[in-house]
């Protein structure tokens, strides 16, 4: 009995040590994706400004006034900005479904996972307890 109790103190102290080294990781990997991704959008918001800009003074030379072409680019984003508004809910919907969808296929795959090695742990904590009292027996009945 000794013998499983130790193994299974183990057993949880390697999970907890796995557990530290994975959440360690994954919060490592979400700061570089952070990072990553601040810097892309950036990056994206300088090439549409710039854009913008260039195309507001373009429309503005073909049209022959100095503002239309700003104006235009306005309205543009405005517009833009209406349909994004108007399918805020529909978005945010399709996104929350997504990450559910992917937390519980996560989820399930490491329960699964965690309940396959305790299995193991408990069947070779089984093994030992009948190999020590098999030696126990024969060295009592020799």
């Amino acid at each position: 009995m000794e013998k499983l109790l130790e193994n299974i103190t183990r057993y949880l102290e390697a999970r907890i040590e796995l557990t530290k080294i994975d959440i360690q990781q994954k919060i490592a990997g979400a700061i570089v994706t952070g990072i990553q991704l601040g810097a892309i959008s950036i990056l994206i918001l300088f090439t549409v400004l710039f854009a913008s800009v260039g195309l507001a003074n373009y429309l503005n030379t073909v049209i022959g006034n100095s503002f239309a072409g700003y104006l235009i680019v306005a309205g543009f984003y405005l517009v833009l900005f209406f349909i994004v508004k108007a399918s805020h809910k529909a978005i945010q919907a399709r996104v929350e479904k997504m990450t559910d969808d992917m937390f519980s296929a996560k989820k399930e795959n490491q329960q699964a996972h965690a309940n396959d090695e305790v299995e193991v742990v408990v069947d070779r904590a089984a093994t030992d307890a009948e190999l020590n009292n098999g030696f126990s027996k024969n060295s009592v009945n020799k």
